[in-house]
């Protein structure tokens, strides 16, 4: 019997842990909401010039050169997005004072958006792999070798290293250390208060109960596909104790009273858009 493959990386695993449904409404039905979800698209474009940015660097071009290419390229890219042209034009303006901040750090560029996939579980009937792809990794006088992750961030976050993609991250590369490159968008901050690059360890103990857990996980995910049934959770979170729907994109499907109800509200709201994929590629969840 051929074996069924499970492919998950961080946002599957944090959506199946979250909830059922809306892991089944994303990322097989692949839902996309009509109305523009700003932090997702100031978040693609910030992307976009710092993976430009560093690839040219990682290629030896000068520093102004990578600079201005990389602007070029996201204000190229953002005529295809929906935000506003003062935003788009502010998150161009922070890349400038970022890469400004960072000019003389000594980088060493070793990778950008590399992709990794490891297989976490094998049984008669089922693999398990887990895949991502790694924002920057590079090499530093002070901080040495590590891997970074890109987050643009309208306030400072506080984090920890219990992160499903964080650690595995840590997993694929072996590491015990990571860094989140948090870019702020304050108009108010100096570029000191603005840019961090916030290292977060994760032990080995860690990274073991983790990879017990994601296998736990992905077996319930299977469960879902291969039985079709796809539960609504409708958690509490802190610190108000408000239900996590809230904030979730498909609320209103699930606030319905029955099924035509719920069809009209995808059919009016949503549309389906392309299939997810760490590496932007084809399919990480199989079995639809």
């Amino acid at each position: 019997m051929e074996k069924r493959i499970l492919a998950l990386d961080s946002q599957i695993l944090d959506a199946i842990q979250k909830c059922p449904f809306y892991t089944f409404l994303n990322f097989i039905k692949n839902y996309r909401p009509n109305e523009v979800i700003a932090p997702m698209e100031r978040g693609d474009l910030g992307h976009t010039m710092l993976e430009v940015y560093y690839r040219l660097l990682q290629k030896g071009f000068a520093w102004n050169d990578a600079v201005e290419q990389a602007t070029i390229k996201g204000r190229e890219h953002y005529q295809d997005l929906k935000l506003d042209l003062q935003t788009s034009e502010w998150l161009v303006k922070t890349f400038h004072q970022y890469t400004e901040y960072y000019k003389y750090d000594g980088i060493k560029v070793l990778g950008v958006e590399e992709p990794f996939s490891f297989i976490i579980h094998e049984d008669d009937e089922l693999i398990v792999a887990y895949e991502g792809k790694i924002d920057l990794h590079a090499e530093f006088p002070v901080l040495g070798v590590s891997i970074y992750d890109h987050k643009w961030r309208q306030a400072r976050a506080d984090y920890i290293g219990l992160d499903n993609q964080l650690i595995g991250y840590s997993i694929a590369v072996n590491s015990n250390l990571v860094y989140i490159n948090e870019v702020g968008l304050q108009k108010s901050y100096e570029p000191e208060k603005k840019f961090r690059r916030v290292p977060i360890p994760i032990g080995d103990g860690v990274k073991k109960r983790w990879l017990k857990n994601t296998i736990f996980w992905a077996k319930i995910l299977d469960h879902s596909i291969q039985t079709n049934v796809w539960p609504q959770s409708h958690l509490k979170t802190p610190p108000l104790g408000i239900s996590q729907c809230v904030k979730c994109t498909y609320n209103r499907i699930c606030n319905s009273e029955n099924d035509n109800e719920m069809e009209r509200k995808i059919q009016d709201h949503f549309h389906i858009g392309e299939r997810w994929s760490a590496h932007r590629e084809e399919g990480l969840v199989n079995g639809e």
